[in-house]
């Protein structure tokens, strides 16, 4: 068990800088290895993360709902937000469009009262976006607003630079030339803020 769990610690340590690591790591492992039912939700979460980070097909929400249904039922407020989030991309990547939306409200639900900057912005541009696609343009503001100030608050300058886009784009669509170039300048105010480390750190994490 001990084992397992070093395992598990070490790739979840790995996620945001090698996720291709991550997911050899968990190939390696066998399904009747675990030994309890929080490290078989935990592999689950790993690995639709790293997949999902690296670009990779998700087949179905089957694997991520192991880790949805445990952790809440177990009332983990953070590991269950994580784990909405990614059924939420699951469908996304899917193009099954209510289902994504469901699980993206679920996971903000979940995120009350966690301290996670990262994931956070990560959760709301995606809601955000997909607003935006279904042309639900206050929606999007709204997400896209949240993202924006997550992202400026957990010192991502890069992609607060490219929401402050975003959000210049959806007040064009709306009209609001005035609100869009207040954005387009904010984005070229965070441009002097980007620091190439964080960059690495969170690229992948927009696909």
């Amino acid at each position: 068990q001990d084992n397992m769990g070093a395992i598990l610690r070490q790739a979840e340590s790995c996620m945001e800088v090698c996720p291709d690591s991550v997911i050899r790591m968990l190939e390696e492992i066998k399904e009747n290895s675990f030994d309890s039912d929080s490290q078989r939700a935990n592999y689950a979460l790993l690995w639709v993360q790293a997949h999902h980070k690296c670009r990779l097909p998700l087949e179905n929400d089957s694997l991520i709902n192991v880790a949805v249904d445990y952790y809440t039922l177990h009332k983990d407020r953070q590991y269950a937000a994580k784990a909405l989030l990614y059924k939420g991309l699951v469908h996304k990547q899917r193009k099954e469009v209510e289902k994504a939306a469901e699980a993206f409200a679920l996971s903000e639900q979940w995120f009350e009262g966690v301290e996670d900057d990262q994931y956070k912005a990560l959760l709301y541009n995606h809601f955000g976006l997909l607003m935006k696609s279904e042309e639900n343009f206050v929606g999007a503001l709204h997400y896209l607003k949240k993202t924006y100030h997550y992202e400026l608050k957990g010192d991502s300058a890069y992609y607060a630079m490219l929401t402050c886009s975003s959000i210049a784009n959806v007040y064009e669509l709306l009209g609001g030339l005035d609100s869009a170039k207040s954005y387009f300048e904010k984005g070229l105010q965070c441009k002097d803020r980007i620091s190439s480390s964080r960059y690495f750190i969170y690229v992948k994490d927009y696909a």
